[in-house]
């Protein structure tokens, strides 16, 4: 894992066939050491928000943050509690997951010739 942040966006359509726009930024955090001190761990930190289509985006909705682990190439996606990591489960934020390690991997592999930079974060 390499130190980089980005932005992403995506769509995300809800079992009631409500439509939504995902939106956020990452940071990835080699050898992170909030977790545990003693045992460094590779970590994404996430924060995004999302808003119904359909509302026409008049308010800013809230703003939600997780982090991404990586375990022998696996990732899974929760919440940090009291020093240890707790996996959330859910749709979205599983599509989170998924566009962000995307993302990751293709930055990581210097595959993408977006204009955003490594060091760069957007205010969200």
């Amino acid at each position: 894992m390499i130190n980089m942040s980005s932005d992403f966006a995506t769509s995300y359509v809800s079992k009631e066939n409500n439509r939504y726009t995902v939106f956020g930024f990452f940071t990835a955090m080699p050898g992170s050491k909030d977790i545990h001190e003693s045992r460094p761990t590779n970590l994404i930190q996430v924060t995004f928000r999302y808003i119904e289509e359909a509302s026409g985006f008049l308010e800013m909705p809230r703003r939600f943050s997780y982090y991404i682990k990586e375990d022998d190439g696996k990732f899974s996606i929760g919440k940090i509690e009291n020093q240890q990591f707790v996996p959330v489960h859910g749709e979205l934020v599983t599509l989170v997951k998924e566009v962000v390690v995307e993302k990751y991997k293709i930055k990581a592999d210097g595959k993408d010739d977006g204009e955003d930079s490594k060091e760069e974060q957007p205010n969200i």
